[in-house]
């Protein structure tokens, strides 16, 4: 904290507010018959719902950085490669969570690849770091349900 005098008869007093932040990962793996192309996997995350029908969780869930700019929402990645969505930024402590799907492409399918269509789940725990106060941390754990 810092007490600033400008010569009115008045103190302004500044605090330092840390947001917390996170990165959500994703990597693809083949399996059955040994995969050797060179072939790209393209997957989408955004805001989930906790529970069927409360879409006002998935709306709370930010796709911000800490500019305030949005991240990335679809990214590529080869067999046995791992690409981050980007760095998101929290304003407030809480719980939120992401869906994370691989896109099945329109066209240009790469031959005898069946593409996964199960929804994956991250989900970040926000909260006041148990050392400092003035941070926070997240937490984020991955499943196949909200």
């Amino acid at each position: 904290m810092q007490v600033v005098y400008h010569g009115s008869p008045r103190a302004f007093i500044y605090n330092t507010y840390t947001n917390g932040s996170g990165e959500l990962h994703v990597s693809k793996a083949v399996t059955g018959a040994t995969y050797t192309g060179e072939g790209t996997f393209t997957f989408k995350v955004e805001g989930a719902a906790q529970k069927e029908g409360d879409e006002a969780w998935a709306a709370g869930a930010p796709l911000t950085n800490s500019k305030n700019a949005n991240i990335n929402t679809e990214k590529s990645c080869k067999v046995n490669e791992s690409v981050t969505f980007g760095t998101i930024n929290f304003a407030s402590a809480g719980i939120y969570i992401y869906r994370i799907t691989e896109v099945t492409p329109d066209s240009n399918k790469i031959p005898g690849m069946s593409y996964n269509s199960t929804p994956y789940y991250a989900k970040v725990v926000v909260a006041a770091d148990t050392t400092d106060n003035t941070k926070m941390v997240s937490t984020v754990t991955y499943g196949t349900s909200s």
